[in-house]
């Protein structure tokens, strides 16, 4: 690895408004050099996805490059953990979906999403034998170590560049990879498929976690994702087939409840209507080894949807204790789309983000910068028909790569439009996208309205404030000048206000704590020292104003302030000369407040 090539960003997602984290680094050697960049980012459903992009960026083309990700799997409580509880069993999620690992003592589990993307990664094993931290040589050939004693003989990942290790070789919902009974310090291992690479191309390999907590009621998982802004598109001629996965680790028997469509939108009147015992579809049964250790079981339920009327309908699932009868497991549910039956005009729906907005009633896309809009379409009679949207009054734009689509007859068609841009967008006037089909005969205009809304400020501050590593002379006093990574910014959202929004600090003294093991305490040393801003003294636990009051325009959806000129370079730690024995890193808490209360 290139150390001098180490960068580090973020920023925030224009749909999600949540932040974005990027760690890009070069590896190279003689003429060849690889940059690595790994970004994750927030789903819509908590989930953390994880994309790691491989570019070439030597001065020749790699006739055979493969792109590697390696993740530790180790549980931990306060950034500690015991020795026994860095051993992990890597279980399947079922259905080739990816892999999971429980720690009931921490009470949760983690999931690995390995197929879900359209760059997902071509090879992955949960046999790995190897830590975040083990540096492999020659003579470990990790990861095609094949005579692995920990695993039986099997290959630690793979046999080699081609093999496709654990994907494809499901060996069941919540059966361990590398066989019963064995664990280990325990990780995964991807890799992108083997080719070639020229100057500026690029491989990605996308994978996403999630967190799942533990409880002591029965848990329930569906598999199929359809939400309110992303519905599922179901065919009504067809039964709906639903699966997915249980743990209960309070007995060995459940029961598993669905409801199509419920009367009650209250959560108890809800769970009540969903545990009626007319809605009940199975029982279900494990081991007690199963049952301790929380494995995960398998069910499925197929659905009649014929007499189902077009549009949204919800799905709901609960599981409950069939010995003790009083736990239930928390309510999942599944939104699914039936779309209208295809005629020979043209026809097309919006299903996302909402499915119905209009001037009276417009989409608030809150602090978004772009719109996902999804939908479907459908044509009896054309072989080919034209999808295109228009924003206001704007450019006709087409829907995808082309304008045309070909249709097959009578079958709903999906639509999307991803992330189309409204930063340019700073009024709270209503606005519309008009979405078109046209199959040569007939013009169906469907339209999606939405209006930027006032609200709260954002404040924005610093990722890291670090002032490096410094020598610490006796008996004289040294200064050292921040080096502040991102921006000080104020996104003020409130509308016309008369009332003047501060932005304040408060900053804690530099601590240092250690662990000690024979105590079970931490030891808090504090750092002498004195802070100051532009000048000023910045006494310790006391707020104090950074940059001028800042008001709002009549009109203006989003008015920015930038104040990183406040504080760049104007930050400066005086570290005393009489700090004996302070060696290590010392660190500080930094509150930043955006208050418009007089």
């Amino acid at each position: 690895m290139d150390t001098s090539s180490f960068k580090f960003y973020w920023k925030k997602d224009p749909v999600t408004t949540l932040t974005e984290q990027r760690i890009v680094f070069k590896q190279s050697h003689s003429k060849k050099s690889i940059k690595i960049s790994t970004t994750q980012r927030f789903g819509l459903d908590g989930s953390i996805i994880i994309t790691t992009e491989f570019k070439n960026v030597g001065k020749e083309r790699i006739p055979e490059f493969t792109g590697y990700t390696f993740r530790d799997v180790t549980f931990m409580k306060d950034h500690r953990y015991e020795t026994r509880e860095s051993k992990n069993v890597l279980r399947s999620l079922g259905d080739n979906r990816g892999v999971y690992a429980t720690r009931q003592s921490h009470n949760g589990s983690i999931e690995f999403h390995l197929t879900n993307f359209e760059d997902s990664p071509y090879a992955w094993s949960a046999r790995g034998t190897k830590s975040s931290y083990f540096q492999s040589s020659n003579e470990h050939r990790f990861p095609f170590n094949t005579r692995s004693k920990e695993i039986f003989g099997k290959s630690d990942s793979f046999n080699d560049i081609y093999d496709k290790g654990d994907n494809g070789r499901d060996p069941g919902l919540g059966k361990a990879f590398a066989g019963k009974g064995v664990s280990w310090e325990s990780g995964i291992s991807m890799h992108t498929e083997n080719q070639s690479l020229g100057v500026g191309k690029t491989v990605s390999m996308t994978y996403s976690t999630s967190v799942v907590p533990i409880s002591s009621d029965p848990m329930i998982d569906v598999h199929q994702k359809g939400t309110v802004k992303d519905p599922i598109m179901v065919d009504p001629s067809k039964k709906l087939k639903l699966n997915g996965s249980w743990f209960y680790l309070g007995s060995t028997r459940i029961s598993i409840n669905c409801l199509v469509d419920a009367k009650e939108t209250d959560p108890e009147k809800l769970k009540h209507q969903i545990m009626e015992p007319i809605n009940k579809i199975a029982d279900y049964r494990q081991s007690d080894y199963e049952q301790s250790k929380g494995i995960r079981k398998p069910w499925k339920h197929e659905i009649d949807i014929s007499n189902l009327s077009a549009g949204i309908h919800t799905i709901y699932f609960a599981a409950k204790d069939e010995v003790g009868k009083t736990k239930t497991s928390p309510i999942k549910k599944v939104v699914i789309k039936i779309p209208r039956h295809a005629t020979k005009k043209p026809q097309i729906e919006i299903d996302s983000p909402v499915e119905s907005s209009s001037k009276d009633d417009p989409f608030d896309p809150e602090y978004n910068d772009g719109l996902n809009l999804k939908g479907s379409w459908s044509d009896a009679d054309s072989k080919n028909v034209d999808l295109t949207y228009q924003l206001d009054d704007g450019q006709e734009m087409p829907i995808g790569e082309n304008k045309t689509h070909k249709n097959i007859l009578g079958v709903p068609m999906p639509w999307h439009i991803n992330n189309l841009s409204i930063m340019h967008i700073n009024d709270v006037k209503v606005h519309k996208i008009d979405i078109k089909i046209n199959d040569g005969n007939d013009t169906v205009i469907e339209t999606f309205y939405f209006q930027k809304r006032n609200g709260a400020p954002i404040l924005e501050v610093p990722a890291n404030i670090n002032f490096g590593s410094n020598h610490i002379i006796p008996n004289k006093d040294q200064v050292v000048t921040a080096d502040v990574s991102g921006p000080l910014r104020v996104n003020d959202f409130r509308g016309v206000s008369n009332k003047a929004l501060k932005i304040s600090l408060q900053v804690k003294h530099f601590n240092q704590s250690t662990f000690d093991e024979d105590s079970g305490k931490d030891n808090t040393k504090t750092l002498t020292s004195s802070l100051s801003l532009d000048g000023q003294k910045i006494p310790f636990n006391t707020p104090v104003q950074i940059g001028p009051d800042l008001y709002t325009e009549d009109g203006v959806w989003k008015k920015t302030t930038v104040l990183s000129h406040k504080i760049n370079d104007k930050i400066k730690l005086k570290i005393h000369g009489n700090n004996h024995d302070s060696n290590g890193d010392f660190s500080s808490q930094w509150f930043w407040t955006a208050s418009d209360t007089i």
